[in-house]
């Protein structure tokens, strides 16, 4: 089971597109998914026309809850865990040994084998970012051209120097002064997301740019980026 962490404690870096992204992506190459939201402001929650679920991705790590009864279906054909504010209380129980047990369990008591599972983090420094940037296979750091999202790529390659690659999100291409830096710290993904605005058109539909606009260059680019992480 390969696990994605998707990662920016920065805000606006497209950490949530690209995490739902990945998972649409998965499923379209064959890849039985699990997408959770772990980001207790629960906006891709949100995007998936969901509020205040009855069970959280903070009631699987904390072994009160499964996929079969936190698990949602959804149009994408991954399964979706949401999360909510009550979220917050993993950091007031910051126990990561209990909860990477509780979430192995989780996983393995699918119904069927799990595939891929993607981590939607938190946007901010915590227990919980800290745990799935550990608990993952890779890790994926989108940033955009800005202090901030650099900023914030360093503290999640601080957390984990290994495995760690830098995503540049509503980029016109690898060159800019900022990616340059970056790649100092971390590699960087040959695929840049080109910008537009199908992802908010997307998202006004509550879905995935590679199902709003599923030709388009932006849905493409993150087709090959998922491919790669995948080894396919």
């Amino acid at each position: 089971m390969v696990i994605i962490a998707v990662a920016n404690p920065a805000g606006g870096t497209g950490k949530t597109t690209t995490a739902r992204a990945i998972a649409t992506s998965a499923v379209e190459y064959g890849k039985r998914t699990v997408l959770v939201d772990m980001d207790e402001r629960a906006t891709l929650t949100f995007f998936h026309g969901v509020e205040n679920p009855r069970h959280s991705s903070a009631d699987v790590l904390q072994g009160r809850a499964g996929i079969s009864t936190a698990g949602l279906s959804t149009a994408e054909r991954y399964t979706f865990i949401p999360s909510s504010a009550r979220n917050s209380v993993l950091e007031r129980n910051p126990d990561s040994a209990v909860w990477s047990k509780n979430f192995a369990s989780a996983m393995a008591a699918a119904e069927l084998p799990i595939d891929v599972v993607v981590l939607d983090l938190p946007s901010s420094i915590s227990q919980a970012l800290a745990w799935g940037v550990e608990s993952a296979t890779k890790v994926v750091v989108p940033f955009t051209e800005t202090i901030g999202a650099i900023r914030g790529a360093i503290q999640v390659k601080n957390i984990r120097a290994t495995e760690v690659h830098g995503l540049a999100v509503l980029q016109k291409d690898l060159g800019s002064e900022l990616a340059t830096e970056l790649s100092q710290e971390m590699p960087i993904l040959d695929t840049a997301i080109p910008k537009g605005n199908q992802v908010g058109l997307g998202e006004l539909k509550k879905q995935s740019v590679l199902v709003s606009s599923k030709e388009s260059a932006i849905a493409q680019a993150y087709r090959e980026m998922t491919y790669f992480l995948l080894g396919l």
